[in-house]
């Protein structure tokens, strides 16, 4: 699989910008648009560093979601004429439980957005609160979890909590939220996202 560096040199016009410069988020969108039936080199990405404008570790559905949708409109401001993608992770409380929630946001280029979440990952009680007594403004849940076992990586703990990786997480996510932003690009003659169709037949979803 190319690498983000590799990838960047690429001279051609991406159909994407991704607000973030995360491997793990690069990466999992590659992986979603193999799975719609879409090979490298026929989709390219622009990559834009964005700020989420949100808490190191966001909390709640409202805040997470915001901070998904100014990383997707960062990311389109940058290249206007593409489709945005913006994905940030949250905290999210429930019955007296905390998960883990990716919220991913595509985002048209006339403004329409797609929204879809991650399935939940249950995540330990004393590290959320950890993370809140330190402060959510400058510690996520993942860095207090590296702290307490060594060796864990800061950005993808559910490769140590659930044994797959966070990409195996935001992957399905981004997939649905592609399918739907595609059906209406379609529909409204502003389809971006897989270019104009070739011989081959790429997927319209």
């Amino acid at each position: 699989m190319a690498t983000l560096k590799s990838y960047q040199k690429i001279p051609f016009k991406p159909r994407f910008a991704i607000g973030s410069v995360s491997p793990i988020k690069y990466f999992a969108l590659c992986m979603a648009l193999e799975e719609l039936g879409v090979k490298y080199p026929e989709w390219l990405i622009g990559v834009v560093k964005a700020a989420s404008g949100v808490n190191e570790q966001p909390f709640g559905p409202e805040e997470t979601t915001h901070g998904a949708r100014n990383r997707a409109l960062a990311a389109c401001q940058h290249f206007p004429k593409l489709t945005g993608l913006g994905i940030e992770n949250g905290v999210i409380e429930k019955d007296g439980q905390f998960y883990d929630v990716g919220i991913v946001v595509v985002r048209m280029p006339d403004g329409t957005e797609f929204i879809e979440e991650t399935e939940a990952l249950l995540l330990p009680t004393e590290a959320v609160e950890k993370a809140r007594w330190i402060g959510f403004n400058t510690i996520t849940v993942g860095k207090v979890l590296s702290r307490q076992h060594p060796g864990w990586r800061a950005d993808d703990p559910h490769i140590h909590l659930v044994g797959c990786s966070r990409i195996s997480f935001l992957v399905p996510a981004i997939v649905r939220a592609i399918e739907r932003a595609n059906r209406y690009g379609v529909e409204c003659d502003i389809n971006v996202i897989f270019g104009p169709p070739k011989p081959s037949g790429l997927p319209r979803v």
